[in-house]
């Protein structure tokens, strides 16, 4: 396929595996054999399953362990590697966040997949997990007298530099404690918070959005990031920093530029998919029971005036 972003009805065309094997009746995860180091594994057409070159056959008298993770081929400036068969905890490096479409959604096998050489005929099979975040984007017509067009919406002030995986644990985050698998697995290269996404407008699948009264839609776009933790300022009970979304919209012809709209401290975890709801609308103007002054004399001469 052509996407990055992975699910079970679309699945990766490649992934990579690590394999040792030991005797089965005197095992020694110490001192295994290795079989496999990062082979390259492809998808066949239609259900044909997966296959790679170079055979290894199945011994009979020895237990196995697999590790694999996906795109089993490295991205540009992107390295793979495991500490060994004893953890296998895998690292990825050089990471990036994008577009789902054009990033890569890395996947892992968090625990390793033992299988005995008696078991010839029976394939291997992967449990894989993401190792990233997912962000996607729904906007919604606040108004139910008035359709509303989006010209522009961009998201920034989150972290856009490179990012490395170092596996810690073997549960899944969502058998774990989510704030074990939150961040802590990824470090990224600097800390500034320069990331800008265009959501609407030039650059993005949705050039604007035309919302019917009270209606909503799905962006087109939806974005796989390096996990991370957005933190907001606060100033006097106003948030001055934070993940930032700032927008342009029209009703009818009347344009409303620039509204900005910061959110309090945001998280971007490991294996999380998380949906932005964004309601767009004005408040209404609205008038107030007016305050009627009575008309005082004017003691100059020739008229009067009106207070």
């Amino acid at each position: 396929t052509t996407r990055a972003e992975y699910s079970n009805t679309n699945l990766p065309d490649s992934f990579a595996v690590w394999g040792w094997k030991t005797l089965a009746e005197t095992p020694n995860w110490n001192s295994p054999t290795r079989v496999f180091d990062e082979k390259l594994v492809t998808k066949g057409a239609g259900d044909a399953g997966y296959d790679y070159t170079d055979k290894v056959y199945w011994d009979k008298t020895s237990i196995y362990k697999f590790f694999a993770v996906a795109p089993g081929t490295e991205p540009t400036n992107v390295t793979y590697s495991i500490s060994g068969v004893t953890d296998g905890f895998i690292t990825i490096d050089g990471a990036v966040s994008g577009k789902a479409n054009d990033s890569e959604d890395y996947l892992i096998t968090r625990k390793a997949k033992e299988q005995a050489g008696t078991a010839s005929t029976t394939p291997v099979c992967f449990d894989f997990h993401h190792t990233m975040s997912k962000v996607s984007f729904v906007v919604k017509n606040s108004l139910t007298d008035y359709p509303i067009t989006i010209t522009s919406l961009t998201m920034t002030k989150w972290n856009d530099s490179k990012g490395k995986f170092e596996q810690k644990s073997h549960e899944a985050p969502n058998k774990g404690k989510i704030s074990d698998f939150v961040c802590d697995e990824w470090t990224l290269t600097d800390a500034v918070m320069d990331g800008s996404a265009t959501l609407i407008g030039e650059g993005a699948s949705n050039t604007n959005v035309e919302l019917d009264k009270g209606a909503s839609q799905t962006l087109t776009d939806s974005y796989i990031f390096v996990p991370q933790t957005i933190t907001a300022t606060e100033v006097d009970g106003k948030l001055t920093d934070g993940l930032t979304f700032t927008l342009t919209y029209k009703i009818g012809d009347e344009v409303f530029a620039d509204h900005i709209g910061i959110l309090p401290t945001q998280v971007w975890g490991t294996d999380m998919h998380t949906t932005y709801t964004i309601t767009v609308g004005p408040d209404a103007i609205t008038f107030g029971t007016p305050t009627v002054c009575a008309w005082e004399p004017n003691t100059a001469t020739g008229g009067t005036s009106i207070k």
